[in-house]
């Protein structure tokens, strides 16, 4: 069985580029272009690796990584974005995103 990832992001460019890259890469890829429509996916068929952008339609990726890791605690997250905020990165460190 293939490793499942969950890309949450608004931005349909990079939702399909993010899945066309990964299942190259012989990966299972669901997408959301909502906060909201990634926590149903996220607890419908709990991924291996979440993809979450920082700026969401609906809520903020923080909003979204703490309820991720409310239901789903070991799940592993990588926050994705194209702005440039240390506030917020330290946020989602403090709420366990992966750091690297």
């Amino acid at each position: 069985m293939k490793p499942l990832i969950l890309v949450i992001d608004d931005e349909e460019a990079i939702r399909l580029f993010l899945a066309a890259t990964l299942e190259d890469e012989n990966y299972e890829v669901i997408t959301a272009a909502t906060g909201g429509e990634g926590l149903e996916l996220a607890k419908d068929r709990i991924p291996d690796l979440v993809l979450l952008d920082l700026m969401l339609p609906d809520m903020s990726g923080i909003q979204v990584l703490g309820g991720l890791k409310s239901s789903l605690p070991h799940i592993c997250v990588v926050m994705i974005t194209a702005y440039r905020e240390t506030d917020t990165a330290v946020q989602a460190m403090k709420l366990d995103a992966f750091d690297s």
